[in-house]
């Protein structure tokens, strides 16, 4: 079966189709909603995680001004910061401005591309959180056994 991106967003799970029971999953106007008002608050906290990509560019600017091992190990951290965040505030902005033009246009596609964006943002904030932790881990262990516990 072929996949029709270009349809409605709730094409089938209307309570009118006759061959669709109506305890089934229906995308109703609070949802649409719902998804509308997501959009914009992940596209309000998207500009300004870009505002803030800027500042740390900025920053990286200046530290690397500083010159000798200080600079160059500040803006080596700066691009590592820099590696982290961006890629988050991408996905984040992918997920807004796919998921806005799908409410609005009733584009299935941009519903997919928006919600395939959000999926790849849980995951890679997933995987940052668990590298977070196992680090903590980590020093926890190292300094329990600095003290000679």
């Amino acid at each position: 079966m072929e996949d029709n991106f270009n349809q409605p967003l709730d094409t089938g799970f209307q309570a009118d189709d006759p061959s669709h029971s109506s305890s089934g999953f229906r995308i109703t106007p609070e949802v649409r909603q719902f998804w509308k008002e997501s959009a914009n608050w992940g596209m309000f906290f998207s500009v300004l995680g870009f505002l803030y990509l800027g500042m740390i560019l900025l920053s990286f600017l200046s530290l690397t001004a500083l010159g000798g091992a200080e600079g160059a190990m500040a803006g080596i951290m700066t691009l590592i910061a820099l590696a982290i965040v961006a890629p988050i505030i991408w996905l984040l902005f992918n997920f807004s401005r796919y998921t806005r033009k799908a409410v609005l246009y009733d584009d299935s596609a941009a519903a997919h591309v928006g919600f395939a964006n959000l999926r790849r943002l849980f995951h890679l904030v997933g995987i940052l959180i668990i590298i977070v932790l196992v680090f903590y881990g980590v020093v926890l262990l190292i300094g329990l056994i600095s003290i000679g516990l």
